[in-house]
């Protein structure tokens, strides 16, 4: 028997941001920052896009913060693009991090540049801008908001949307959250126990 309740992500995320906040955990920087996570093959295997993903974060000039995943940090020693992404002094290196600090990050940050899936959805929930550096996402419905974007590895396209992203007069519209609401889980919850 199949019984269609709902999506648990949302519930998922503010927990894990119950967590954080419980922890104490604190915001990356006190100013706006920039969070970014790159770690897809078909950008990190390939050298030519992942030259134009160094370049499009170069152009970063608030506090960054790359949660550098293994395979990526393997990739941009290979391809000699490491040396040129820290010479952007903007840009600070970090491990990567546990999901509910990162969650964290998220809910804080102005901006997300990434490649990934999930992280989509967390902006979505949280309202967070995001530019997402993919050919095509299975996450279309984020891009129906005014804070997603997909550029693919255009340069002047994503630093278009950086600065417009990080501009003091982008307002985030409300946009209902197509992923589902909090309270899911409690519903699974109660469906299991009859």
């Amino acid at each position: 028997k199949i019984i269609k309740i709902g999506n648990s992500v949302v519930d998922s995320i503010y927990f894990s941001y119950k967590i954080a906040k419980k922890n104490k955990e604190i915001p990356l920087s006190k100013n706006r920052f920039i969070l970014i996570s790159i770690h897809r093959h078909e950008n990190i295997m390939n050298k030519k896009r992942l030259t134009a993903i160094v370049e499009i974060l170069s152009f970063l000039k608030i506090p960054s913060y790359f949660a550098l995943h293994e395979n990526t940090k393997k990739q941009l020693i290979k391809f000699r693009l490491l040396e040129k992404l820290k010479q952007n002094k903007n840009i600070k290196i970090i491990l990567t991090q546990e999901y509910s600090k990162f969650v964290y990050q998220i809910k804080n940050t102005s901006l997300i540049i990434c490649d990934g899936g999930s992280i989509q959805e967390e902006s979505l929930i949280f309202h967070t801008p995001c530019i997402i550096l993919r050919k095509a996402t299975e996450r279309q419905e984020g891009l129906e908001s005014n804070f997603q974007s997909l550029v693919g590895v255009n340069i002047e396209k994503a630093k278009k949307e950086i600065e417009k992203y990080l501009s003091k007069n982008f307002k985030v519209k409300n946009f209902k959250n197509p992923y589902g609401e909090r309270g899911v889980s409690k519903k699974i919850v109660e469906v299991l126990i009859k």
